[in-house]
């Protein structure tokens, strides 16, 4: 995992209900691996959100929002 993963798994891990943290850190490992081996495209992001958003609490879905809108197609390999 490289600097940027970590700073981000950190940021979404803070704001992941509880309970949840350890099927949030499978999922961005998930996310992780695909971007370092290019196979991080549009299908993925768009199924990851969801599921991604699904174990945020509720009063932190807004601004993780505008972090995933920010960054994630910057790393959409395809």
């Amino acid at each position: 995992m490289n600097e940027g993963q970590q700073k981000f798994q950190a940021f979404i891990l803070e704001r992941t209900e509880d309970g949840r943290e350890s099927a949030m850190k499978e999922l961005l490992s998930e996310s992780f691996k695909k971007q370092d081996s290019g196979d991080f495209d549009q299908m993925y992001l768009m199924a990851m959100v969801p599921k991604m958003v699904s174990y945020i609490r509720e009063d932190k879905r807004d601004e993780v929002m505008e972090v995933v809108q920010k960054f994630g197609a910057s790393h959409v390999s395809k």
